[in-house]
């Protein structure tokens, strides 16, 4: 098996969050990234598990061969966090 097949991009942000997504759960947010293309990104600060499940989770949908978007690490500057942004799960990182 390929493992590039395991290995996930890094983008950054190059635009505030464009939108908070509302849910009961993450509230996952839609960014602008480096190589032009939306990004819905979640966990500001979550334990490293909810990470892991969803890298996982994406995987097995690939590997199945399910048509899915492809994932990223996302580093979102804290420029790109505005103060209407910021609640008790979005959180700025220093």
């Amino acid at each position: 098996m390929d493992e590039s097949l395991f290995r996930l991009p890094t983008r950054t942000s190059i635009a505030p969050i464009a939108k908070v997504i509302p849910t009961t759960g993450s509230q996952p947010v839609e960014i602008l990234c480096d190589d032009i293309q939306h990004y819905i990104c979640k966990y500001a600060s979550a334990p490293a598990e909810a990470l892991f499940r969803e890298y996982v989770g994406h995987f097995f949908v690939r590997i199945r061969e399910i048509t899915t978007p492809q994932a990223a690490f996302v580093q979102i500057p804290a420029m790109h966090i505005l103060d209407t942004h910021v609640s008790s799960r979005v959180q700025r990182s220093h």
